[in-house]
């Protein structure tokens, strides 16, 4: 297997124990891409392969200069050291243009400090370069990583295909083998979404886990980081090296296989199956999926159907209200709208984001309150035990729902002439048959992540196979917010048991 397929965890053992070199992973990487991104569109800015090479040189060197490599710690700056990422167009770094997904017609007119080269490195940067991660560049990211449109950016397992977003080149770059991680970012369904239509493991952290200072923001009050891999073992070992988990739980998970995921031993899964509402929205054939994970799961964890309460309805239901609200609010702040928030007519923004400040004002801001005030009440309904009475989930239970709406929706309407649909109608998608997990020509449906999301919740998605039409399907674990280290604990425990069928 060429290096640029490996999982994070393997890359680690073999850069710290000198079978593969930075050097050489640049390479593998590279070459990837060179042969995939006409295809796949999944770079808004790539560092040139001369100035890639120098940098693994010199991690290189860090590496070789350093002692054995121990139980405890790792050889270089962390178990990252010298490994290529991704990072979503909306991070801003000091050594890369930051275009936001926005027109170069847009970006000419206005005075953005990334785009002049003059905007200092993310929070999120200076914790990567701290470690010893290799930034390859920039993944393309969806309008002001707000448009639902459908991205230059394709799906790989298809191309006709959307990839999801509006963090689409991170899923896309991950699922192509160009790096081995990428981070994108989540407000609606940005990370879960685009990793169910690409294959992908996409864990969202609970809001405020990772510092957004130096990201553009879209609904500062729900905005979170999340990043892609193909392995669940790979997202401590990412957290770990950037200091996002607590101490006592990277210690237990360092002292495991040195640098291998967490393994609890004699720990019952505990699965609370959650349909939704919006059950008789999806597809027949992902319906059927799903019900067959949950009946093997039954075998070997502790499952029980859970009924979402009326409440956490309406925050799946108006997350809209909050997210359209705040994104009036950042444009009006950063890109200087006049006060009655609407577009100058030659501003070179598409028809959605140019629809975004009606909308807003469509809802009120006596709406946006309102759903704020029940979504900060249902946060803490959350981390109550069911125990106790009056929680949601009982002491280490996670919720499984669906991640999408379905497969991966075409790139465009012309392309629907030749498929034919299958399922019910969608109340979600309109017209639209339900065999798509979103409206043709857009970044697909965010209807079964955006609760979560609002809630503050941990989200990962799994794979669990393919549709009809070969496109990948996902399963989705949530966790009350805060509780991240437990649920990639419990997706990991949820994998294990289904390899074992």
């Amino acid at each position: 297997m060429e290096c640029n397929w490996q999982s994070v965890v393997e890359l680690s053992q073999g850069l710290q124990s000198g079978k593969i070199t930075c050097q050489q992973l640049v390479e593998s990487c590279w070459r990837r891409i060179q042969e995939r991104e006409e295809h796949i569109h999944a770079w808004a800015f790539l560092k040139d392969k001369e100035t890639l090479l120098l940098e693994a040189q010199a991690l290189d060197r860090e590496l070789q200069s350093c002692s054995e490599q121990s139980t405890a710690s790792p050889r270089g700056r962390s178990w990252i050291h010298g490994i290529p990422v991704g990072l979503k167009d909306i991070v801003e770094t000091e050594d890369m243009p930051t275009t936001y997904g926005c027109s170069p017609e847009y970006l000419s007119g206005k005075k953005h400090s990334a785009v002049n080269g003059k905007a200092s490195d993310a929070n999120l940067v200076k914790r990567l370069k701290a470690a010893g991660a290799l930034i390859f560049g920039k993944t393309v990211s969806t309008e002001f990583g707000v448009s639902m449109d459908a991205p230059v950016t394709r799906n790989p397992h298809n191309i006709f295909y959307s990839p999801g977003g509006s963090s689409s080149g991170s899923a896309a770059a991950v699922a192509d083998g160009m790096v081995p991680f990428a981070f994108g970012a989540q407000t609606a369904g940005s990370v879960v979404r685009p990793a169910a239509f690409c294959g992908v493991i996409g864990y969202k952290c609970s809001y405020g886990k990772l510092p957004l200072e130096g990201i553009r923001p879209v609904a500062p009050s729900i905005d979170a980081l999340g990043v892609f891999v193909r392995d669940i073992q790979d997202v401590p070992i990412i957290m770990k090296s950037i200091g996002a988990w607590n101490e006592e739980e990277k210690d237990v998970m360092m002292q495991r296989d040195n640098i291998s995921s967490l393994k609890p031993e004699n720990e019952q899964l505990l699965i609370a199956f959650c349909k939704t509402p919006f059950w008789d929205s999806l597809p027949e054939y992902y319906c059927k999926y799903i019900l067959r994970i949950v009946d093997q799961l039954k075998r070997q964890a502790a499952v029980r159907e859970l009924v979402l309460p009326e409440p956490f309805v309406t925050v799946f239901e108006n997350h809209s209200h909050v997210m359209l609200w705040e994104v009036t609010r950042v444009f009006r702040e950063l890109e200087n709208l006049p006060e009655d928030n609407k577009w100058p007519e030659d501003a070179a923004v598409g028809e959605f984001i140019r629809s975004i400040p009606q909308l807003a004002q469509s809802y009120g801001e006596d709406s946006y309150r309102c759903v704020l005030r029940t979504a900060s009440l249902l946060r803490e309904v959350m981390k109550r035990p069911a125990e106790e009475g009056d929680g949601l989930l009982y002491k280490n239970e996670v919720i499984l729902c669906p991640s999408t709406s379905g497969e991966a929706p075409p790139i465009s309407f012309e392309r629907v002439e030749s498929l034919e649909g299958s399922g019910s109608l969608s109340p979600i998608l309109g017209s639209q048959m339900a065999s798509f997990g979103g409206k043709p020509g857009t970044t697909g449906d965010s209807l079964f992540q955006r609760g979560w999301t609002l809630l503050h919740c941990p989200a990962v998605n799994i794979p669990i196979g393919k549709g009809p039409r070969g496109l990948p399907l996902g399963i989705q674990l949530v966790a009350p917010a805060g509780e991240d280290e437990h649920l990639i604990r419990a997706a990991t425990m949820m994998i294990n048991l289904l390899m074992r069928k």
